[in-house]
């Protein structure tokens, strides 16, 4: 009676370890989801490349801003070639941002070859305005205001497009941020698998200690039935059908072990790219930092300039009120002289109709021929040790007023 006892509570206890090796739950390094593939990687000399095309650029936009478009040309089209070669040899690595990177450098290249054109055109329709002489102060302070205010245009120009690329820059590193959030949760999900692989092994080891255990004591319940009771062969059937079992159940374990070794390798594999990214992270915020400090200094240069080019606007237009009211005084005093010699003209004969324009043509007939004598003698009569202006004009003015 007790060996019936203790033959039936093995053969319990060994169905009963099956299903718990059987029901045992699958677990997952990323939850209820399948594990992502990581990233595609990129070879240090390919990232070397894309670090190039982006400190070209960099020097580019500085010449930018200092004006040197032709010294801006070659590190845009530099910059250009680099993102090309990347795009090149990877295309699918980080896709849309190469392609960002090669429409700005065509964009910039293409302003930087325009803003040379037009410096060089303004170079030199200033030299050819420098050969002419100008006969009025007020029409060259007129252009070197607006040429002032042109150039104040262009820097709030150059200002806002180095801020637009800041804001890009801001966009990029929140993306970056994003992305480290979003493999946070990964990461976690994956140490809770570890841990529950860890205790999986720990309970595998304990059920092969007590399978040993009752695979003893069944060989001794074996050897006691074939002594004891005549169902031995029965006995034997029922032990061969429970080892075949214990086989299935063994598998499967081993099964499972192998799909726990994998995904120990998958979480590894994962923390990895996770130290990649934030090294990646923490370089491209060291640089977007760096290129901060250096656009600032810029814009305080840049800012001391605006404030001494409004200085000088500020001479230059004190000093055109000072030329007008010179130029106004120089008038009054023409029209004085007009008027005084008008009033002899018409006392020697009071029924001269014209005596204000007689004199006013006469005056600048003097200037006139005068500028022709020194510098175009075939439109004027000149005698040798004659002063032939100062003739004509008496002979002139005295056969008007007589007539």
């Amino acid at each position: 009676m007790n060996m019936k006892f203790l033959l039936l509570s093995g053969l319990i206890l060994f169905f009963f370890l099956g299903s718990v090796l059987i029901n045992a739950p699958e677990v997952s390094a990323q939850g209820d989801r399948p594990m992502s593939t990581p990233d595609k990687r990129v070879s240090r000399e390919l990232w070397d490349i894309w670090r190039q095309g982006f400190e070209f650029y960099e020097k580019g936009e500085m010449k930018m801003i200092s004006g040197k478009y032709e010294e801006a040309i070659p590190f845009y089209q530099k910059s250009l070639d680099s993102f090309t070669e990347v795009q090149k040899q990877n295309p699918q690595w980080n896709r849309s941002v190469i392609e960002y990177r090669l429409n700005l450098c065509r964009r910039r290249l293409f302003s930087a070859k325009q803003k040379a054109e037009e410096t060089a055109d303004e170079i030199r329709r200033t030299a050819r305005s420098s050969e002419t002489p100008s006969e009025k102060v007020s029409v060259a302070t007129d252009a070197s205001a607006a040429q002032e205010a042109a150039d104040r245009q262009a820097f709030d120009e150059r200002l806002k497009k180095v801020s637009q690329e800041n804001e890009l820059r801001k966009k990029q590193i929140e993306n970056l941020q994003t992305e480290l959030t979003k493999l946070r949760p990964d990461a976690e999900r994956g140490d809770a698998a570890l841990k529950q692989i860890k205790g999986l092994m720990d309970e595998r080891d304990q059920l092969d200690k007590q399978l040993t255990s009752l695979r003893l004591q069944f060989e001794k319940l074996q050897e006691e039935q074939k002594k004891v009771t005549p169902r031995a062969a029965e006995l034997e059937k029922l032990l061969a059908a429970e080892q075949t079992k214990s086989t299935a159940y063994s598998k499967a374990f081993r099964d499972r072990s192998t799909e726990f070794t994998q995904l120990e390798e998958r979480m590894k594999a994962l923390a990895s790219d996770k130290a990649k990214r934030e090294d990646a992270f923490a370089e491209l915020t060291q640089k977007y930092n760096a290129s901060l400090k250096t656009t600032e200094n810029v814009l305080s240069q840049n800012a001391e300039k605006v404030k001494s080019m409004t200085d000088a606007l500020k001479t230059a237009e004190s000093n055109l009120a000072s030329l007008n009211a010179k130029l106004q005084e120089s008038t009054k005093q023409y029209n004085e002289a007009v008027a005084e010699v008008s009033k002899l003209i018409l006392e020697i004969n009071p029924a001269y109709a014209y005596p204000h324009m007689l004199v006013s043509t006469c005056i600048e007939g003097v200037y006139h021929q005068r500028y022709f004598a020194s510098h175009l003698p075939s439109l004027t009569d000149k005698a040798n040790n004659a002063d032939t202006i100062q003739l004509f004009y008496k002979d002139l003015i005295f056969k008007a007023i007589r007539d």
